[in-house]
């Protein structure tokens, strides 16, 4: 039926690029994301020392010196895990990544050759703009490129996509989703600030910077169909949009449906929600009396989802 799986996209062109992502482990060596095995060992084991010193002992060993930076960083300490609720809490893991970023480049000697290539990886990611390229992509950052210092900067460069630039958004989703497995910190943080960002501009309740707060909900809105940003985070936004429900809220509102909210409405374990939601906001437009041209938006976003 209309929930089955078929429902949930629009074509398979979509299903398979929103589904079948290339698997880097099978053909990046191990070495290269083994930081990742082990914070991810490390939430388990809650921080078992004996662990974590048996491992820095193995990785004395490791000779190759490409090898080496990464094993470097492995030994670093304090790797913030990011739960982040509070969107304060967001707002200053973002200052805090783009402030360390500031510093990284500062500290970095200025012709070493990785940054060189990450600058350069960096600069060309706007032009990404068809599924190979961005896989193609993925794979270059996690074999040429992965340290904790590059993550970060990975992260600030797809935080600060222009606004201009909506096109990117699904593709800069899929890299997120395809590096998850071999570096969950990069949707970690991405989502964290996306959240952060997504926080304050509705707290402001400013009528200005429409575009950016369109770029922010409909980022949200393609990471939440790779399932990075979780379906309960995405509808507690549509949520919050729905609760002052007026000016930039409503194209907001319109916005995070466009983009995700098909996807909600017939993935099975969120349909109840986002019916409720949908019916919510249906109500609010009758009673509001809305200006014609939200009117248009609500009824156009609504027929969308629930066709």
């Amino acid at each position: 039926g209309a929930m089955g799986e078929g429902g949930i996209w629009e074509d398979e062109d979509a299903r398979n690029f929103y589904e079948n992502l290339i698997d880097l482990k099978a053909f990046v060596p191990a070495i290269l994301f083994k930081d990742n095995e082990k914070s991810c060992q490390n939430k388990e084991s809650n921080k078992d020392d004996t662990k974590e010193a048996k491992e820095s002992k193995e990785n004395k060993e490791v000779s190759s010196p490409d090898d080496l930076e990464l094993e470097l960083e492995n030994l670093e300490i304090n790797d913030d895990t990011l739960e982040l609720e509070g969107g304060d809490e967001a707002e200053d893991l973002t200052k805090k990544l783009l402030d360390e970023q500031e510093q990284e480049d500062e500290e970095a000697s200025t012709g070493s050759h990785l940054k060189l290539i990450v600058d350069a990886f960096l600069q060309q990611l706007p032009n990404c703009v068809n599924r190979d390229l961005i896989d193609k992509a993925a794979m270059d950052f996690c074999m040429n490129m992965n340290t904790k210092a590059n993550r970060k900067k990975l992260v600030r460069a797809l935080f600060i996509v222009p606004r201009q630039r909506l096109d990117l958004l699904p593709f800069y989703a899929r890299l997120v989703a395809t590096l998850h497995p071999c570096m969950s910190d990069v949707a970690e943080d991405l989502c964290s600030m996306l959240r952060g960002d997504f926080r304050f501009h509705v707290r402001k309740k400013d009528q200005i910077n429409i575009e950016t707060k369109n770029k922010t909900v409909r980022f949200i809105g393609e990471l939440t169909k790779f399932k990075m940003f979780t379906k309960n985070d995405t509808l507690h936004c549509l949520k919050m949009l729905l609760s002052d429900f007026s000016h930039h809220h409503i194209e907001m509102a319109c916005t995070l449906l466009e983009t995700c909210g098909r996807f909600l409405f017939r993935s099975p374990e969120s349909h109840l929600r986002t019916s409720v939601l949908l019916e919510q906001m249906m109500r609010k437009k009758q009673a509001m009396h809305l200006d014609a041209r939200y009117v248009t938006m609500v009824e156009n976003a609504y027929y969308y989802c629930n066709p």
